[in-house]
């Protein structure tokens, strides 16, 4: 039990194994869905982590704060810790947490339309998180840069980073994550009016829409598959998916 841990830490004046039992009780609750108490242990861990001047282990804390925070819906709170966490990891040269605090920071700005911002964070988490062998933030990252790029209308760079993002969810079996990347592939397609290039990714994202039961967007991909075979001449299939959508 990672409370008395704490409790037996606090005790015995042990603040190495009393912030380790703050941040994996922080987990714990995280992995519950309580993030309020996730907050306030992970927020006691990066206090107890500062106290013993462990610049590493505080910005990893912060990180789980500001995670915290976003699972909360306190996003504007979030940014501000994830800016300090950045700071901490590139001082202690954490590239791990240097790697996610970018990441986190970018997803922010990139909500707030501030897509060349959020891709020069983008550009610099990359290279970070394939040096420390972390493929599913790796993937994360590419997507998101993805998103911003077609937000930017760089159709060219939007699909090499969305095509460099789905083999990764893929092999991680990432499934609601590949979903998310093949649908973003195949309306990139369709706003540069690559019809064909399209039905590479829409009868992809339509059996795991179905896999995963997200009924709303199997209508939406069974329609759009419609209308593709329509315009592609294929007029038996496109009247197959429109009748499957209703």
């Amino acid at each position: 039990d990672w409370r008395q841990s704490r409790d037996i830490a606090r005790m015995a004046g042990d603040p190495i194994c009393e912030g380790n039992a703050l941040n994996n009780l922080g987990l714990i609750a995280s992995m519950r869905g309580r993030h309020e108490a996730a907050l306030e242990a992970f927020t006691q861990a990066a206090e107890v982590r500062r106290g013993m001047r462990d610049t590493s282990g505080e910005a990893e804390s912060r990180l789980s704060v500001g995670n915290a925070l976003m699972a909360l819906g306190r996003a504007p709170e979030a940014y501000a810790v994830f800016q300090k966490s950045l700071a901490l990891a590139q001082a202690s040269k954490n590239l791990e947490i240097e790697a996610a605090s970018l990441t986190n920071l970018g997803a922010f700005e990139g909500g707030l339309g501030q897509h060349e911002k959020a891709l020069e964070r983008f550009r610099k988490a990359l290279p970070l998180h394939r040096k420390v062998g972390n493929p599913a933030f790796e993937a994360n990252t590419l997507m998101a840069m993805g998103i911003s790029l077609q937000q930017l209308k760089r159709g060219d760079a939007a699909m090499a980073a969305l095509g460099d993002a789905l083999p990764l969810f893929q092999r991680l079996r990432d499934a609601p994550q590949e979903l998310r990347c093949l649908t973003l592939l195949w309306k990139v397609c369709l706003e540069r009016d690559q019809r064909v290039k399209a039905l590479d990714y829409l009868p992809q994202a339509l059996v795991l829409a179905n896999t995963l039961d997200d009924k709303p967007l199997e209508a939406e991909t069974c329609n759009t598959l419609g209308i593709v075979y329509f315009h592609t001449g294929a007029i038996g299939k496109a009247a197959e998916h429109w009748r499957k959508a209703e």
